[in-house]
């Protein structure tokens, strides 16, 4: 071998050998895992899930075709669901595209297309009120909307924005721009 082709094999040589050892020195980056959005520990289908209070009595009874629940923060997120809540006169259901269960399960929220209607009265027409959105507590007995809220109660038809419910007493506070429209009974 001549004298240019072993200084060319020594500088192949150096050069792999640093090109390896600079591999080698580079400090190790920490790659995360995309992670995504949390999956839930858990999830059921066609369920029903009966939640009691402090006291073991009867908070409110929820169905539905999907349930999920985050692991994190314990809150359920239900597709679909029905709600049934005790009163003292009897139970109210309330059904919505989509709700939510705090970790507690003292705070309740339905969002689209709510629909939360009174007990049977013998006495009186029963209470429909439909919103988009709607928080109640179970055990207080209460609900609250921030949105737009239509009352149904036999011939006349209560709207406006901002609801506050006492579902023990069924009086219903509308809070702005409320608007009354009595139907006429038709007579035979």
């Amino acid at each position: 071998m001549n004298r240019r082709g072993l200084i060319g094999a020594v500088l192949l040589v150096a050069v792999l050998a640093s090109g390896w050892l600079a591999l080698q020195m580079r400090p190790d980056r920490d790659l995360q895992a995309f992670v995504g959005p949390p999956r839930a520990d858990y999830t059921m289908d066609h369920y029903q899930l009966v939640v009691l209070d402090v006291a073991g009595r009867e908070s409110f009874t929820v169905s539905g075709p999907q349930l999920s629940r985050d692991p994190e923060s314990a809150e359920i997120y239900l597709e679909r669901p029905l709600f049934i809540i005790p009163s003292e006169d009897g139970r109210w259901t309330a059904t919505a595209q989509a709700g939510w269960v705090n970790a507690a399960a003292d705070e309740l929220r339905l969002t689209r297309s709510v629909e939360l209607d009174g007990p049977p009265d013998p006495a009186a027409a029963p209470v429909r009120v439909r919103t988009e959105a709607l928080h109640v507590r179970p055990e207080e007995r209460t609900a609250h909307s921030p949105v737009a809220v239509s009352i149904d109660r036999g011939n006349s038809i209560l709207t406006g924005r901002g609801l506050d419910a006492d579902l023990d007493t069924r009086r219903l506070q509308l809070h702005a721009e409320v608007r009354i429209r009595h139907e006429p009974v038709p007579r035979r």
